[in-house]
């Protein structure tokens, strides 16, 4: 590497700092990926004596795509007991409300339940309301909600379940692993989830205790759940999977990083739509998550995340100064990015990208840390749920007309 055959003694200031920033960048990247192999190669927990029954809970909002493929895979799911599916649908939503009969009239060897929930205001019920109905319709020992854009893969629930059961575990969550490629704007937020995921998630779970839960799909104890609240007075606000973990930890439990990977579809057809994800992305953790965590939680998630602004640091360190070599270390950290990805890809995800998705990785690796840093800084509003609202800290919110 350059870095071996370069002599300091014959580079500029701007040189040296240029080659400390890729120093620093190759050792962050190369130490995080230890800590991925180490994740993967860890035994997995025993299997329960009893595998407990489950009740899955999952709150299906219109519009969402891929919707029919993403219920059959959990319907399908091989699992030693009974699984008790609960689907739970706006009232007015004709088109989901129709998939979710049909599947239960497909699938009749499974226990399959559609609500119909009637709307907050408008049309729309809030993701919490479905939440505590389907608690209420709950008969499992162990309560799984999902969304309804996650898709799961063979075997999931079998994998996810001997996590919880380990001492002192409240809720146990996954990995995701971004699966629709059908545009430029989703196959960008695509490569965003997918490249950041496993290199941000897993090594905070080497330097903390997990504060929050991934809320795709979880999974925790009916008789936890209860005790810890069960969403209580969470009516008007956002971040329930923020607010659950908060009250599992308040139990003197642990949440639990799990290796299940599982898939997400999401579809973004122009950058009004991938920018307001990415914004929403970052607002409600902002509003809702970092002012009930500690200091040392904050400090670690950062710091964790400063080195991915490197790559674009060193192209204005070129840019600004004239300096080749500046911008070669550059293409040299985006290179680098870019084989970890793949060989990520490869060994753990199980799943391949699309060869012109790769190019559009360059882009994402560069640029995306400065669209989460400006999106940081803006304003408090996020379109959630296909509504904009405000979100003040704890998580209250209210729609913008």
């Amino acid at each position: 590497m350059m870095l071996g055959i370069i002599p300091f003694s014959t580079l500029s200031t701007v040189e040296i700092v240029a080659t400390c920033l890729l120093l620093l960048f190759v050792i962050e990247r190369l130490g995080k990926c230890v800590l991925v192999l180490h994740f993967f190669a860890k035994k997995p927990p025993e299997s329960p004596q009893q595998w407990p029954t489950l009740s899955v809970i999952q709150p299906i909002t219109r519009g969402v795509c891929h919707l029919q493929g993403n219920l059959i895979s959990r319907l399908s799911q091989d699992y030693a007991q009974d699984v008790q599916h609960i689907f739970l649908c706006d009232a007015h939503d004709g088109t989901n409300k129709q998939i979710a009969y049909d599947l239960a009239a497909q699938y009749r060897d499974c226990d399959v339940v559609v609500v119909e929930v009637q709307p907050d205001n408008g049309e729309i019920a809030s993701k919490v309301k479905k939440m505590q109905l389907g608690h209420q319709l709950a008969v499992g020992e162990v309560l799984v909600f999902i969304d309804d854009d996650i898709e799961l893969r063979p075997a999931a629930f079998t994998q996810m379940v001997p996590y919880l059961y380990q001492k002192n575990i409240g809720a146990v969550f996954g990995l995701a692993w971004a699966a629709n490629w059908n545009s430029r704007w989703s196959a960008m937020m695509n490569l965003f989830v997918n490249g950041f995921a496993l290199m941000t998630y897993i090594p905070l779970c080497y330097c903390t205790r997990p504060y929050s839960i991934t809320g795709h799909i979880f999974a925790l104890k009916k008789s936890v759940y209860e005790q810890s609240g069960a969403l209580d007075n969470f009516s008007g606000r956002i971040g329930d999977d923020h607010e659950i973990a908060k009250n599992v930890r308040a139990l003197g439990l642990e949440l639990q990083q799990s290796p299940v990977m599982y898939n997400v579809w999401n579809e973004f057809f122009s950058w009004r739509a991938y920018q307001a994800q990415i914004k929403r992305w970052v607002v409600i953790p902002r509003q809702v998550l970092f002012p009930n965590i500690s200091h040392y939680d904050k400090c670690v998630s950062t710091l964790l995340s400063l080195a991915t602004t490197i790559p674009v640091i060193l192209l204005i360190i070129g840019i600004v100064f004239a300096n080749t070599l500046a911008i070669v270390y550059c293409g040299i950290a985006l290179a680098l990015s870019e084989i970890i990805y793949i060989v990520h890809c490869y060994l753990y995800t199980k799943r391949t990208t699309p060869f012109a998705s790769l190019v559009l990785l360059l882009f994402v690796n560069l640029f995306t840390p400065v669209h989460l840093l400006i999106s940081y800084v803006t304003d408090n509003t996020a379109l959630w749920r296909g509504e904009l609202v405000k979100i003040d800290k704890g998580g209250k919110y209210e729609r913008v007309t």
